[in-house]
């Protein structure tokens, strides 16, 4: 699955921003004012893509500003590689992103984030060749629904969690052809039962159970009947759980 982490490693990051915007001072004067940065192509990560703004976007979590001298920039500012290739468009208000653009070597749209209001925000991101690579819908910073693509355009991943946020409602897993790998989807939200359903390429089922999700733990437990089949549909052995335990 895939999923944002902070960058940890990178290379030549050398000077800040191209524009930006303040009613209270003249362009021309701002500009002169703003360093610039540039960055060489390998901030963008080859699973993770250019996640080196994420610290700044508080719907994401973080904490960082970014700053003008000694203020917090505002209004609209433009990064680039070393060949001048625009590499982010933002919106800052007091120094963090509200909505961002970046884009890939090439120009392709790396990812377009968008905070909707204070607590829901959305990401798009997408592959080097701008076929779509991920959906994520935030809330308060947590990944509420979010769905990942193969480079075919068929869908990899997609989950989503109850509007509290305390557990899934689903997690779907496929293979490259759209057929479904793996099945975890609520069926008794009374008594928090999940049907779990491994799928070998062909179609046929693999294993099957329950799992029950207890609250207080934030734990999914295996529970009742699990059933195994081989390839040909024929059931292979049976295992019986109690809350996990292995009866």
């Amino acid at each position: 699955m895939f999923k944002f982490v902070r960058m940890r490693n990178l290379t030549a990051i050398l000077i800040l921003v191209v524009f930006c915007s303040n009613r209270s001072i003249s362009q021309g004067l701002f500009d002169k004012q703003l360093p610039k940065r540039t960055y060489d192509a390998s901030v963008v990560d080859s699973i993770y893509g250019i996640t080196i703004y994420e610290e700044l976007v508080m719907a994401l979590g973080g904490d960082s500003v970014r700053k003008n001298g000694v203020y917090a920039c505002n209004g609209w500012f433009e990064d680039a590689y070393l060949d001048g290739t625009i590499i982010h468009k933002g919106f800052y208000q007091s120094g963090q992103l509200q909505s961002y653009k970046n884009f890939y070597p090439n120009g392709q749209c790396e990812r377009d984030f968008s905070s909707l209001d204070a607590m829901f925000a959305e990401c798009k991101l997408y592959f080097p060749t701008g076929q779509m690579k991920s959906k994520v819908k935030y809330v308060e910073g947590s990944a509420k629904e979010w769905t990942d693509y193969y480079t075919n355009g068929v869908v990899q991943f997609e989950e989503k969690m109850n509007k509290s946020m305390d557990y899934y409602e689903y997690q779907k897993f496929y293979y490259p052809s759209g057929k479904p790998s793996k099945i975890f989807e609520l069926v008794d939200k009374k008594k928090m039962v999940f049907n779990y359903t491994e799928y070998y390429e062909s179609g046929t089922v693999k294993v099957q159970g329950q799992r029950i999700f207890i609250k207080d733990s934030n734990t999914y437990f295996d529970n009742g009947e699990w059933n195994y089949f081989d390839e040909s549909g024929s059931k292979t052995k049976t295992d019986k759980f109690d809350r996990g335990v292995k009866l």
